[in-house]
């Protein structure tokens, strides 16, 4: 006699998980024929849609009773390791993301993310045979739902630098670089040999040009930008400030600048000052928008979530040892 022994599968539509899921039940299969109807097979546990199954492993010449506890007992452990994983995989996501915070702490104009985390689907055990409710269910585990990016403004701090610039309400630098065009709230900025106001990194800040020998920058706080060189004083430029109306659709391009991939319409360009729109403060710059001592927290939280991921993980594993060892 051959039994089959059959498991239904459940892909979840975020993660795309191989984990199996809801075991349910085992059937006979005899002669080469399939006892039941081809468009349902009736078993002790209920009416199963083939639809809805997937093959698990085949076993010969097994006492069907005993076979179906072990496979159901596997499957559980199958059920948890899955579990445990999703819950490793969140935390060390969750590890890496507070850890780049942590590493950004100087960052002038820095915006910390933070990990959103969402369950998996939920199952009903009774499909195991397991004596419950029939609204009972248990979870699958969990998956990272978003890296959310908070645009809070942090704290300002004085550097007395005549290019260190901070806004002191909403807005964005603009800038650009081979033709593309970048965002970014940090503010400190050099001058070039061309005389473009540019980022460390290279970006050149949009609206600004000096004269060769400006020995002397002045910011205003509507964005007005001043230069003196050997003939006096004469007016380089204006700073623009812009916000949006979707802050989710800022993508982060790293170097701590931004790119935004909403509709163009959704940009608004102004004048610092206005309304709906920060000031500038020369010399001064704005700090990351967290504090050092909640995200060291985290990262202590978040590594004590993950031992114990991994303690459920090698209790599986001891479990799955025993059940493979049994005897007839």
């Amino acid at each position: 006699m051959q039994a089959e022994y059959w498991h239904r599968f459940r892909v979840s539509e975020d993660t795309r998980s191989e984990c199996p899921r809801k075991p349910y039940s085992a059937k006979y299969v005899g002669g080469g024929a399939l006892d039941a109807p081809p468009d349902q097979y009736t078993t002790h546990m209920g009416v199963i849609n083939p639809g809805q199954l997937r093959k698990l492993s085949t076993g010969t010449d097994l006492e069907f009773p005993r076979i179906l506890v072990v496979i159901e007992g596997v499957l559980v452990i199958i059920k948890t390791l899955c579990s445990s994983a999703s819950g490793l995989n969140a935390q060390q996501f969750r590890i890496d993301t507070t850890a780049n915070n942590i590493a950004n702490v100087n960052t002038a104009g820095f915006k910390k993310t933070k990990p959103l985390f969402s369950e998996l689907i939920h199952q009903s055990p009774l499909y195991l045979g397991d004596p419950v409710p029939e609204e009972t269910t248990t979870g699958a585990g969990v998956r990272v739902a978003k890296a959310a990016k908070y645009f809070s403004a942090g704290d300002m701090i004085n550097t007395d630098r005549p290019l260190d610039l901070a806004i002191r309400g909403e807005g964005f630098f603009q800038l650009s670089r081979f033709g593309e065009t970048y965002y970014s709230r940090d503010g400190v900025f050099f001058m070039d040999v061309e005389g473009n106001m540019v980022s460390g990194q290279g970006y050149i800040l949009e609206g600004v040009q000096f004269y060769p020998g400006t020995t002397r920058v002045t910011v205003e706080a509507d964005g007005t930008v001043l230069g003196e060189d050997q003939l006096g004083e004469y007016e380089a430029g204006y700073i623009d400030l812009y916000r949006f109306e979707k802050l989710a659709m800022l993508k982060m391009e790293g170097e701590n600048m931004y790119s935004y991939h909403g509709d163009p319409l959704e940009v608004y360009v102004g004048v610092p000052g206005d309304e709906g729109f920060g000031a500038i403060a020369q010399g001064f710059l704005e700090t990351p928008n967290f504090r050092l001592i909640d995200e060291l927290t985290t990262l202590m939280e978040a590594q004590r979530a993950y031992g114990l991921n991994v303690r459920t993980t090698r209790s599986a594993d001891e479990m799955w040892g025993i059940a493979n060892n049994l005897r007839k």
